[in-house]
């Protein structure tokens, strides 16, 4: 009986160290996926109310395109930074009146324009508006000031559309991401879920071995000879 115990006290052991070593493993686990998908999720729950930034290329950018086509264009802008101001689709609207009235002799039809631009800006998801209205005018500003001869009504037309088609590939793109970044957080969590429930079960494993083992002890000390009471007196 006493070898069975000892072989018993060897397993109950070696199984004591398994169980504390597969319970770090799996808290560890845990801790890591909560630091990996937290910042993840932050950046998700935060960014659903921001605006989002990119751009739709620039004037350059456009006539390098062209020129690679064999069609001329105007010349690219100089090559200082325009300033950074407050943007809007009236801006830009106003900055292509003054290109058309100054280069090309004409009168804009503001509204018509203002229609138009606005359609496209309302078409784009909440949180690219404001980016795409910057976008826009910082390419207005890069027409302005560009030398050469200058864009025809149907060139300029195909300027916003390039702008447009540009900024959607930035917006699908930066969906993409968002997408990939979700799909990450979201298994970070379910592999720090799945860990959790393994540590609960083996520190559970490891509670209900104990719990038998400690009752069997008390049993076997209970069928001990005089455990319970001194033995009765000799007549």
């Amino acid at each position: 009986m006493a070898l069975l115990s000892r072989i018993e006290g060897f397993y109950l052991s070696i199984l004591r160290v398994i169980i504390l070593a597969a319970a770090t493993i799996a808290l560890v686990i845990v801790v890591f996926g909560c630091v990996r998908s937290a910042p993840l999720l932050m950046q998700q729950l935060g960014g659903a109310s921001q605006q989002q930034q990119t751009t739709g290329g620039s004037l350059s950018e456009f006539v390098s395109e062209k020129r690679a086509e064999g069609i001329e264009t105007a010349a690219a802008p100089p090559t200082a930074a325009q300033p950074e101001t407050p943007q809007s689709i009236k801006e830009a609207v106003a900055l292509l009146a003054r290109y058309d009235k100054e280069r090309l002799g004409e009168d804009l039809d503001v509204n018509g324009a203002t229609r138009v631009l606005m359609e496209r800006h309302d078409a784009l998801p909440y949180e690219y508006q404001s980016a795409y209205g910057a976008s826009l005018k910082r390419l207005m500003e890069q027409l302005v000031v560009s030398k050469g001869s200058p864009l025809q009504m149907d060139q300029i037309n195909e300027l916003l559309n390039w702008h447009d088609q540009k900024f959607q590939s930035n917006v699908e793109a930066q969906a993409a991401k968002k997408a990939a970044d979700n799909a990450a957080a979201l298994q970070a969590i379910a592999v720090a879920a799945v860990a959790l429930l393994v540590f609960l079960l083996i520190v559970f494993c490891f509670i209900f071995v104990k719990i038998e083992r400690n009752l069997r002890l008390v049993q076997m000390v209970d069928r001990t000879p005089g455990a319970g009471g001194s033995s009765p007196a000799s007549a």
